[in-house]
Protein backbone atom coordinates (compact mmCIF):
# COMPACT_ATOMS: atom_id res chain seq x y z
CA UNK A 1 0.00 0.00 0.00
CA UNK A 2 2.73 2.67 0.80
CA UNK A 3 4.36 1.67 -2.27
CA UNK A 4 0.69 2.20 -4.06
CA UNK A 5 0.43 5.64 -2.45
CA UNK A 6 3.56 6.82 -3.59
CA UNK A 7 5.86 6.95 -0.39
CA UNK A 8 9.53 6.15 -0.05
CA UNK A 9 10.31 3.29 2.43
CA UNK A 10 11.45 5.68 4.74
CA UNK A 11 8.72 8.05 4.89
CA UNK A 12 6.99 8.23 8.35
CA UNK A 13 2.77 7.88 7.77
CA UNK A 14 0.03 7.38 9.33
CA UNK A 15 -2.47 4.65 9.52
CA UNK A 16 -6.24 4.95 9.10
CA UNK A 17 -8.62 1.59 9.53
CA UNK A 18 -12.02 1.97 9.07
CA UNK A 19 -15.50 -0.23 8.95
CA UNK A 20 -14.50 -3.12 10.47
CA UNK A 21 -14.82 -3.86 14.56
CA UNK A 22 -12.55 -6.74 14.66
CA UNK A 23 -9.67 -5.39 12.72
CA UNK A 24 -9.68 -2.41 14.75
CA UNK A 25 -9.54 -4.86 18.14
CA UNK A 26 -6.40 -5.67 16.55
CA UNK A 27 -4.91 -2.66 15.64
CA UNK A 28 -5.46 -1.78 18.95
CA UNK A 29 -4.35 -4.44 20.78
CA UNK A 30 -0.99 -4.57 18.33
CA UNK A 31 -0.49 -0.54 17.84
CA UNK A 32 2.87 -0.22 19.45
CA UNK A 33 4.29 -3.12 17.21
CA UNK A 34 2.57 -2.19 13.74
CA UNK A 35 3.72 1.33 14.41
CA UNK A 36 7.16 0.32 14.62
CA UNK A 37 7.30 -2.05 11.67
CA UNK A 38 5.73 0.38 9.07
CA UNK A 39 7.31 3.86 10.42
CA UNK A 40 3.64 4.85 11.25
CA UNK A 41 3.54 7.38 13.94
CA UNK A 42 -0.16 7.42 14.92
CA UNK A 43 -3.28 4.96 14.16
CA UNK A 44 -6.36 6.20 13.64
CA UNK A 45 -9.03 3.79 14.29
CA UNK A 46 -12.93 5.00 13.06
CA UNK A 47 -11.87 7.47 10.72
CA UNK A 48 -10.07 7.82 7.06
CA UNK A 49 -7.37 9.66 5.17
CA UNK A 50 -5.01 9.82 2.58
CA UNK A 51 -4.71 7.00 0.14
CA UNK A 52 -7.49 4.77 1.13
CA UNK A 53 -8.22 1.34 -0.15
CA UNK A 54 -10.25 -1.61 0.76
CA UNK A 55 -8.69 -4.68 2.05
CA UNK A 56 -9.84 -8.30 2.89
CA UNK A 57 -7.83 -9.11 5.76
CA UNK A 58 -7.96 -13.25 6.77
CA UNK A 59 -12.35 -13.05 5.54
CA UNK A 60 -12.70 -9.62 7.29
CA UNK A 61 -13.38 -6.87 5.10
CA UNK A 62 -11.98 -2.84 6.36
CA UNK A 63 -10.84 -0.02 4.71
CA UNK A 64 -7.62 1.42 5.18
CA UNK A 65 -6.01 4.11 4.85
CA UNK A 66 -2.31 6.06 5.06
CA UNK A 67 -0.82 9.34 4.40
CA UNK A 68 2.61 10.84 4.94
CA UNK A 69 2.72 12.54 8.59
CA UNK A 70 4.43 15.73 7.20
CA UNK A 71 0.87 15.67 4.96
CA UNK A 72 -0.78 15.70 8.10
CA UNK A 73 1.34 17.72 10.57
CA UNK A 74 1.27 20.06 7.30
CA UNK A 75 -2.53 19.76 6.79
CA UNK A 76 -3.02 20.54 10.80
CA UNK A 77 -1.15 23.54 11.01
CA UNK A 78 -3.42 25.39 8.45
CA UNK A 79 -6.14 24.23 9.98
CA UNK A 80 -5.27 25.06 13.68
CA UNK A 81 -6.54 28.55 15.27
CA UNK A 82 -4.68 30.04 18.36
CA UNK A 83 -7.46 32.02 20.19
CA UNK A 84 -6.03 34.50 22.69
CA UNK A 85 -6.16 38.18 23.06
CA UNK A 86 -6.12 40.80 20.57
CA UNK A 87 -4.55 44.08 20.43
CA UNK A 88 -3.06 43.44 23.79
CA UNK A 89 0.43 43.48 24.98
CA UNK A 90 3.09 45.86 24.49
CA UNK A 91 3.80 45.57 20.56
CA UNK A 92 -0.02 45.54 19.63
CA UNK A 93 -0.33 49.36 18.97
CA UNK A 94 -2.44 49.51 21.29
CA UNK A 95 -1.03 52.67 24.06
CA UNK A 96 -3.53 52.56 27.17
Amino acid sequence: MRKEAGFEVTDHINVYQDGNDKIAAIFKKYADTMKGEVLADHIFLGQMSGYAKEWNINGETGMLGVEKATDAAARNKRVKIHPGPRNTGPFSGNRN
